[in-house]
């Protein structure tokens, strides 16, 4: 799992069995995200994330400004 900021959209993306995560968007103006084969979602919305990790298993739950749900990941 990666998790990385700097572009202002939500977007989750597949390679090699990795999960790369854009997450988090305040501070400026919202960028269109460009899609491409491993694409799994992306939302051009402000953004944040909640994380919850036991030692068996990580569950993020990403959410727009608003508090509607973009996207459940459940990694065990």
């Amino acid at each position: 799992l990666v998790i990385a900021g700097h572009n202002h959209f939500y977007q989750h993306v597949l390679v090699n069995g990795v999960h790369h995560l854009t997450i988090g968007s305040a501070g400026a103006n919202l960028k269109t995200p460009t899609g491409g084969p491993n694409l799994i979602k992306s939302v051009e919305s402000y953004n944040y994330a909640i994380v919850d990790v036991t030692p068996t298993a990580l569950r993020l739950v990403a959410y727009s400004e608003k508090g509607q749900v973009l996207e459940v990941i459940d990694l065990k």
